[in-house]
């Protein structure tokens, strides 16, 4: 079972029993961290320094130093768990346009075709799936745009709304409210009474 407020609660405990040794030590780990490749020891360093504290004993230098004991085992556990992080945010980054992309249409299926939600998905799986690559490529022109603060705001709204009209051949699917042109002062209200 995971104890999160009670460990915080002991290792805030075991620091400040002694805050300028601790300190030291991980000024020092940090300092050494900026050497390539050395971070891993300097874990494995602190760890061991946690490790004899737990034992009752008092930290120290050596015990960061004996970390290089471990050297190899732990730049090898680092290289694989950041190759592995790599993987999984490319993973995610993927998944990510992959979706984003499947679901272009989905505000135009709703504002111009005036679907439901799931609907609206639906439509936007079946027009973007059929050409993926073609619409992934259109989705990177419309991030680009949107960078732009309120202009690419505004352009990307215009790009998706004339995507979603050719590509489903609904110009017409939404009525223009009904009232006078814009631009003209409709009449004043009927007085109440």
């Amino acid at each position: 079972m995971v104890k999160t407020g009670e460990w915080f609660s002991r290792a805030w405990q075991m620091f400040s029993e002694d805050a300028g040794t601790w300190l030291l030590i991980g000024l020092v780990a940090l300092l050494m961290s900026c050497i390539p490749f050395v971070m891993p020891a300097m874990i494995v360093g602190l760890l061991l320094a946690v490790q004899a504290r737990l034992r009752g004993e008092r930290p120290s230098m050596d015990h960061l130093w004996l970390g290089f004991q471990s050297f190899g085992p732990a730049l090898v556990a680092a290289l694989l768990v950041g190759l592995l992080t790599i993987v999984g945010v490319i993973a995610c980054c993927v998944g990510q346009f992959y979706v984003a992309t499947i679901f272009a249409l989905v505000f135009p299926a709703v504002a111009l075709g005036r679907l439901g939600p799931t609907e609206a998905m639906a439509r936007s799986r079946e027009i973007v799936g059929k050409d993926f690559w073609s619409w992934l490529v259109f989705m990177l022109l419309v991030w680009v745009v949107g960078i732009v603060p309120i202009l690419g705001f505004v352009l990307q709204a215009m790009m998706w709304a004339i995507a979603y009209t050719e590509v489903t051949g609904s110009a017409q699917t939404v009525a223009a409210p009904a009232g006078p042109p814009f631009g003209t002062v409709p009449p004043p209200p009927p007085p109440v009474g």
